[in-house]
């Protein structure tokens, strides 16, 4: 039996419509200055609802992000509420408002339907689906505090929202047709989840989807007053879970009160409850376009959506086939880091069959690189309504580049007998620092760990000896620093990197005196050796000298003529070439010292790097930002970390499949980052994204029946199917 692929899709209760979406936001791709917001087709410079990129819980409070749940990817919105009378949010995202043109023009209906040539989706109909929560903190993921006389936590019962300013909303349709005569019933439409109670604001209860009134576009324009909600209100229970919404909008004059008719599905339910509405006479400009939209003065509010589609006309829910499988699109890693070498992975399952079991057997791997990947579990059956997970392992197995695999099982829905998934990942050829000590520990004699930040799990620690080690001193690079004295020191273990013959130690210091004779700055030692190997001294006049204890000749290799000064700070870099056969040192990102045949460190046992002291030979000052790179760093490197104080030199952002985009690029678009052309419409992504405006992701972008790739051939609009 062949395999059939299944499109990966965010969990829908209902079937996609006959003639698919007009559009469909994800939910997943992050929102971005660079990309003007959301998938890179919305507006958000809307005036006094502009989203300054803020991300929620970095920079100004409110914002939009990315986030994830359990693999989901969603778009996360906060309104935090009227900030101007507050210093400490000024500015800030007080409303977040995304807009998107639909581009419906020239569209028709092609299921005898009596649109005009040009399509208004107030006028014609249009259907919008939705899955959404209220977030709270309970809900995980980050939430700023609100303004409400102090800032305040978001309750966790719940932050609603209403429909304001002539019809806006959370979720809305806009419709702009001055020159139609019945231009009264275009205008705006939108939908919100609203979940307060009378000990929260004094308001009624309001637990549900609320929509324009039917005597006037606006429910309240503030939630405390809490007018006309009873009237177009769909009840749902536990608004901080995710519920799914399908509506129908509609033209009717049956109710001489209002301008449209509104049919609501939800979770599933393919019996609709309908509502009469009145769109709102606000029209902000001539086009018609859909909006995410968050901010009813003086509210604050936050909503979490999972997707976002519009369909032209109205178009009834179905339910999928029986039973029917829905595969997520977490099925890719990405970009990954070398250490640890295992990543974990999962793919959510879901059953959106109405009555049957959905069975899953013979699960199997295979692929260029099968042996990296492993499957840690299976569900063997899901049921209706139901999600489960497919779990697994991939190991790097100490390579690098990009790996692929194809997983595939068998399943009892009728329209995917064998599902096939594609796994892929872009393992990272780290060139950052194999240890990186930022020194903002605060150990003290029962925790003498110092952390190292770079996730390779390579931990220092401090020895206070007969001296003194101090954290919390102020920062010579970033975050704080530490001060050592009278013979206290920072060890590293040099054998946690292996044989590391090359190598560089950079760090910063500030010497608080010189020493009376000799003061070691930093030390590679055997761990059982009572002398360094090797050691970067500095001297009384502060000059800095190479000591090599065992040289046959003079143990001082090389003296600087550059002296550090007390209370000045420096960076202070050692670069070690075939296991010291040349070392040379940098100050403040210039060479001020060099030399060959300088020494060996024992190669059985690499032992310790000492930062401070080494034995009675010690300094006195100040050390922060302490780095080791597995290799010997060229000149330009050295000075890339002196003047970027807390900087790591890093890789450039891999291409494993080398058409234009970066691994973490595709990442963030959902394309595969090991396969140029991801749908395979003869346009590579980058083209499709870059040139083109299509969508890699679909092989026919505007559903005319003919591929991307083809309709450019041929000289056609790959984005009109007219």
């Amino acid at each position: 039996m062949s395999a059939v692929p299944v499109q990966a899709q965010d969990l829908s209760l209902y079937a996609e419509p006959p003639d698919g979406w007009t559009y469909s936001y994800n939910g997943d791709a992050a929102a971005s200055e660079e990309e003007a917001s959301l998938d890179g087709t919305w507006s958000h410079n809307n005036g006094s609802d502009a989203w300054d990129s803020s991300v929620i819980g970095e920079g100004a409070p409110g914002g939009a992000s990315a986030l994830d749940d359990g693999g989901e990817a969603f778009l996360r919105m906060q309104d935090s509420g009227d900030p101007r009378d507050f210093d400490i949010a000024d500015p800030s995202n007080r409303k977040v408002s995304f807009y998107r043109d639909l581009g419906f023009e020239g569209a028709h209906a092609d299921n005898g339907g009596n649109f005009s040539e040009e399509f208004k989706p107030l006028r014609d109909g249009v259907t919008l689906n939705f899955r959404a929560r209220l977030p709270t903190p309970s809900t995980g993921g980050p939430l700023d505090q609100i303004h409400s006389g102090d800032m305040k936590d978001v309750p966790d019962v719940g932050d609603g929202g209403t429909i304001h300013d002539s019809g806006k909303g959370m979720f809305g349709i806009h419709e702009a047709d001055t020159e139609d005569p019945d231009a009264d019933k275009s205008g705006k439409i939108s939908f919100s989840l609203g979940l307060t109670t009378d000990e929260q604001n004094g308001s009624p209860e309001m637990d549900g989807l609320i929509m324009n009134s039917k005597s006037g576009p606006d429910v309240s324009g503030d939630v405390e007053a809490g007018e006309g909600i009873e009237q177009n209100l769909v009840p749902v229970e536990n608004l901080t879970e995710w519920h799914e919404f399908w509506i129908t909008v509609i033209r009717d004059d049956s109710d001489e009160e209002a301008t449209h008719k509104v049919l609501v599905y939800k979770d599933g339910s393919i019996e609709p409850e309908t509502f009469f509405v009145t769109a709102g006479t606000g029209q902000d400009n001539d086009s018609d376009y859909l909006w995410l939209s968050l901010g009813a003065t003086p509210q604050s509010a936050a909503v979490d959506i999972d997707f976002y589609r519009v369909a032209a006309g109205v178009v009834e829910p179905s339910l999928p086939s029986d039973p029917n499988i829905a595969i997520s699109r977490a099925s890719g890693l990405g970009q990954v880091a070398t250490v640890p070498a295992a990543h974990s992975g999962l793919i959510n399952v879901r059953n959106t069959g109405e009555s049957k079991v959905l069975t899953l057997s013979n699960f199997t791997l295979a692929g260029s690189s099968p042996d990296n990947w492993t499957l840690d579990a299976m569900p063997s059956t899901i049921a209706v309504g139901q999600a489960d997970q497919i779990n697994y392992t991939f190991n790097s197995l100490g390579q690098t580049g990009a790996f692929t695999a194809t997983l595939t099982f068998e399943t009892d829905d009728p329209d995917s007998p064998t599902v096939t998934i594609n796994l892929s990942a872009s393992v990272i050829n780290t060139t950052g620092p194999g240890g990186h000590y930022s020194l903002d520990d605060n150990a003290n004699a029962e925790d003498p760990v110092i952390v190292d930040i770079t996730g390779y799990d390579r931990p220092g620690n401090y020895v206070p000896g007969e001296g003194t080690v101090t954290f919390g001193q102020n920062a010579l690079a970033t975050g704080t620093a530490a001060t050592v004295g009278g013979g206290g020191s920072f060890t590293i273990p040099a054998r946690g990197f292996g044989d590391i013959t090359n190598y560089s130690a950079t760090f910063w210091v500030n010497l608080s005196e010189l020493p009376g004779e000799l003061g070691a700055l930093v030390s590679r030692a055997g761990a059982n050796d009572s002398n360094p190997d090797v050691s970067l001294l500095v001297i009384t006049d502060g000059a800095l000298t190479w000591l090599v204890p065992d040289a046959p000749v003079d143990p001082f290799i090389f003296t600087t003529e550059t002296k550090l000064s007390i209370g000045t700070p420096y960076h202070l870099a050692i670069v070690a070439e075939g296991n010291h056969d040349k070392v040379s040192v940098y100050l403040n990102g210039e060479l001020i010292g060099s030399g060959e045949a300088l020494g060996e460190a024992n190669p059985d046992e690499t032992g310790l790097f000492f930062f401070g002291s080494y034995g009675p030979l010690f300094t006195t000052g100040t050390y922060d930002d302490l780095q080791i790179y597995t290799r010997a760093l060229p000149a330009s490197d050295i000075a890339f970390l002196a003047a970027n104080p807390g900087g790591v030199l890093k890789a450039e952002e891999p291409d494993s499949d080398g058409d234009g985009l970066t691994d973490a690029e595709e990442v963030a678009l959902m394309t595969d980052p090991v396969k140029p052309d991801t749908d395979g419409d003869g346009l590579s992504d980058f083209e499709e994204l870059r040139d083109y405006s299509t969508d890699p992701l679909l092989v026919d972008s505007d559903g005319d029946g003919r591929e991307d790739g083809a309709e450019i051939a041929a000289g056609f609009d790959p984005n009109r199917s007219t």
